[in-house]
């Protein structure tokens, strides 16, 4: 045998068949010996009786734990041929008193519920939102509700309504990260049942875009162009004096908008290039082939950039000579995306002369 503790079982052979109703003393010895020592010898035949049973366990053969413990011991037969002569029970029962310290019962409950969980879209941008979605086949225990978790924030996505075998919710990330989702089945002790898979999201950085680039007019110009239009519409006919919206004359204060995908900006420019009348009178603090770009300023009523010519222009915009101009519109990130847009308006005409019906008399102007 290997070394450590043995429980060893000898059977003795009597053959006189035990036909007596009587004890007769039978002789069964166990003797171990390590190295030329006898450590252990069993040969007292007064611990054995006639029916082949142990009158006392030995000691240690139990553990001592707490209650009653009982086993069947059987007369071995001599030979194939003879029946089994005896049967006898025994019992041992070991009383609380021998313990000196018991736990508090616990009582565990096994279940089989499942619970999956789902993520649409698991990638998408920054500031949209995904769809979570957990379902079961089973349902979970009587008035459990399903919670969906983001173990990232530690912030609860939503709840179901109970006994609820499926529920969804949506969740959304304002800048750049990667959340990881679970759901359970949570009782009404607030324990949780049954736990889900986990499901990560990423919001990635929300792309810089500008949409509506504009170059459009002042209110008092805007006026002014109905007028000129119903004047050469209604009173004096005139279809190809009529002027479109993109249509300025030379001197009027110029606007500019454009609406950006994201709110927050860092820079934002527009720049153009103007054509002045070889007339222009000296004097001008600018170089209009590339003027100084204009910067531009969110408004959040609106969503829109804008800005308009700086004061300073103002008077030297009465010689911008005829033509169609490009604006470029330059707006930069605070996450460092950059992004441009462009938008064109025309020149046609001045404002100065009231002999041109093309013009717009300068007692009308308004800056």
């Amino acid at each position: 045998m290997s070394s450590g503790e043995h429980q060893v079982v000898i059977e003795g052979l009597n053959d006189n068949g035990f036909s007596g109703s009587f004890f007769n003393p039978a002789g069964v010895n166990l003797q171990v010996v390590s190295n030329g020592v006898d450590v252990l010898d069993t040969s007292d035949a007064s611990q054995w009786m006639s029916t082949g049973y142990i009158s006392q366990l030995p000691s240690g053969w139990f553990s001592g734990e707490v209650g009653t413990w009982s086993w069947e011991q059987t007369l071995l037969q001599e030979s194939s041929a003879q029946p089994v002569y005896e049967q006898q029970t025994f019992t041992l029962t070991t009383p609380a008193a021998n313990v000196s310290a018991t736990s508090t019962p616990v009582s565990v409950t096994w279940y089989s519920y499942d619970l999956g969980l789902s993520a649409t879209p698991t990638t998408l941008r920054a500031g949209q939102a995904t769809t979570l979605t957990a379902t079961s086949t089973t349902g979970g225990g009587p008035g459990d509700v399903i919670e969906i978790y983001d173990e990232t924030t530690g912030k609860v996505v939503g709840t179901s309504t109970p006994n609820a075998s499926s529920y969804s919710a949506t969740w959304t990330e304002s800048a750049p990260t990667t959340d990881t989702f679970i759901a359970w089945f949570v009782n009404p002790s607030g324990g949780h049942d049954q736990a889900s898979n986990t499901v990560q999201v990423t919001w990635n950085q929300a792309k810089l875009t500008l949409s509506d680039a504009e170059v459009y007019h002042t209110p008092e110009w805007q006026q002014n162009l109905q007028n000129y239009n119903n004047y050469y519409t209604n009173v004096d006919p005139q279809p190809q004096l009529v002027r479109s919206e993109s249509d300025f004359w030379a001197g009027e204060d110029l606007l500019f908008k454009v609406k950006p995908s994201i709110t927050d900006i860092a820079q934002a420019y527009v720049y153009l290039a103007i054509s002045m009348n070889p007339m222009m009178p000296p004097g001008s603090p600018i170089n209009w082939t590339s003027p100084p770009p204009i910067a531009l300023t969110y408004n959040p009523s609106d969503g829109y950039l804008e800005g308009d010519i700086p004061t300073a222009w103002d008077e030297w915009l009465q010689y911008m000579q005829d033509g169609t101009y490009t604006v470029t519109f330059w707006v930069k990130s605070t996450d460092n995306q950059v992004a441009t847009a462009q938008a064109s308006f025309t020149i046609r005409d001045t404002w100065v002369s009231g002999n041109d019906p093309g013009t717009y008399f300068h007692e009308h102007q308004t800056w």
